[in-house]
């Protein structure tokens, strides 16, 4: 509707004995045209902010779209004026498809870049369906690749004989054992507690809070000598195998802003055991907690008798094959009475089922976007093709046939759709690799399939278009074109 406002007032200046008399009129661009464009992106600007909540964002939105329309529309006018230059000495279908690319390079760069916006949207769409829920479900779900949780007790007779059967299980490809409980912060860098809080916080800032978890921290003592962590921090670094003995400390995302800095020493009370770590990074995310807490190495643990099953928990994280879930949980089940084995599917049961109805909610938006995008580059092309008719018509008074005008047609739109859908396809990859791997923080794979189905969609629609407007010509109905009163 928005962009209905340009074409009307557009319409309003053509004279109606114009019309009548099959003349054409120019219109001359002036400060009416201009009110009316500042209206439609006055419009739009609000439009968007309706759906985004604030005006900043969409008029910044909106100036990034305006700004790679504008940029696609030199690039694609730019390409365009390079192939013209291409010197084609066989082939005359070949040498006239790109006489005629040059020759019509401003409606060409304006099809491209249709083509390319089309394309942008509907490969970030469907990328995002099919990368962002998938990994979604996987860090949710999986906890990055362990998809069973096995619960025991503390005893020592216990612990030994479920690692030697976890050892010799043959569905198994990987576990580790994970010892979660809580701490109290002591010191940081030789700082009271209490003293530590009111140097990093405002006077007048209320600290109970903090001082109330900072009074009941999550430790997760994890075996760091096994390379089966997911992680990405903030600051710093993550363990790894080589830290094993060190008397280092990871914090969670908690931490962050708190005062507490990489090379800090902290104390922690830790079940009435004071230990003294050194910080060596603040993580924002792992697949092993919700990163709220804090992971030092397990091997601080040795003397475990400290530990009960009142204050504290032991969880064994178990990578298998899929397939072998079910199996293995009724093996493990009888093999280790008193355990409990959990299938962390089944735990995020709910989330699962939330996550395949965003799933068809992406796939729906799919759907829309693409069919939407169909309609509106068929209507841009066929009315590109249209104005090109008398083109076409005074090839068929010298003599070509359709078939000729076909073949001419087919090769220009092998060559902006080719180009078009190369460009439009690694732009929305580069993109979706912004969107997913910044923005969501999970890894992205390229969609060679969706850039590949992409690029012939391109070049079918620009043929098509072409071929559907030389079919329908005919030269008695049409002839009125070829003369200029």
């Amino acid at each position: 509707m928005i962009f209905t406002i340009l074409p009307i007032t557009m319409s309003k200046e053509i004279n109606p004995n114009s019309i009548l008399r099959q003349q054409n009129q120019k219109l001359d661009i002036n400060e009416n045209y201009i009110s009316d464009i500042l209206k439609m992106v006055i419009l739009l600007v609000i439009s968007f902010s309706i759906y985004l909540g604030s005006i900043q964002k969409s008029t910044m939105y909106l100036c990034i779209i305006l700004i790679l329309i504008i940029i696609l529309y030199g690039v694609a006018f730019g390409g365009i004026t390079l192939i013209g230059k291409v010197n084609i000495t066989k082939g005359k279908f070949i040498k006239l498809a790109f006489r005629n690319i040059l020759r019509q390079k401003s409606k060409f760069a304006l099809c491209s870049t249709a083509l390319v916006m089309t394309l942008i949207l509907c490969g970030v769409v469907i990328n995002l369906a099919y990368s962002i829920v998938p990994n979604v479900m996987r860090q949710a779900v999986d906890i990055g690749g362990y998809n069973l949780s096995l619960n025991t007790s503390f005893k020592d007779e216990d612990l030994s004989n479920i690692e030697k059967i976890l050892s010799k299980e043959k569905n198994i490809e990987n576990y580790v054992k994970i010892i979660k409980t809580t701490s109290k912060l002591l010191k940081v860098n030789d700082k009271t507690l209490e003293d530590f809080i009111k140097a990093a916080s405002n006077s007048n800032a209320d600290t109970s809070s903090t001082l109330e978890y900072y009074n009941n921290v999550p430790v997760e003592a994890i075996d760091i000598s096994r390379d089966m962590l997911s992680y990405n921090t903030i600051v710093g670094r993550y363990f790894t195998n080589k830290d094993v003995d060190e008397n280092y400390i990871v914090l969670g995302y908690n931490f962050d802003g708190s005062g507490i800095n990489v090379n800090d020493e902290i104390s922690f009370d830790i079940q009435g055991e004071t230990f003294r770590f050194k910080v060596i990074g603040i993580c924002v995310r792992s697949n092993i907690n919700d990163n709220n807490g804090v992971y030092i190495n397990i091997n601080y643990f040795q003397g475990i008798a400290m530990l009960n099953d009142s204050n504290s928990k032991l969880d064994y994280l178990i990578k298998c094959d899929t397939k072998n879930e079910k199996a293995l949980t009724i093996s493990l089940t009888k093999k280790l009475k008193g355990s409990l084995i959990i299938n962390v599917r089944k735990r995020f049961s709910q989330l699962t089922q939330y996550i395949q109805q965003l799933t068809y909610g992406f796939i729906y938006i799919c759907c829309i976007s693409v069919f939407s995008a169909v309609c509106l580059i068929g209507n841009i092309l066929m009315i590109i093709n249209f104005e090109r008719l008398k083109e076409f018509l005074v090839l068929n008074v010298l003599g070509a046939k359709n078939s000729d005008i076909r073949k001419i047609t087919i090769i220009e739109g092998l060559i902006i759709g080719g180009v078009s859908g190369i460009i439009g396809g690694l732009i929305s990859e580069f993109i979706s690799y912004i969107i997913i791997t910044q923005i969501f923080e999970a890894k992205y794979a390229p969609n060679y399939k969706l850039d590949l189905i992409m690029i012939t969609a391109a070049i079918i629609l620009t043929i098509s278009s072409s071929i559907l407007v030389i079919n329908n010509m005919k030269i008695q109905k049409y002839n009125e074109l070829l003369r200029e009163d």
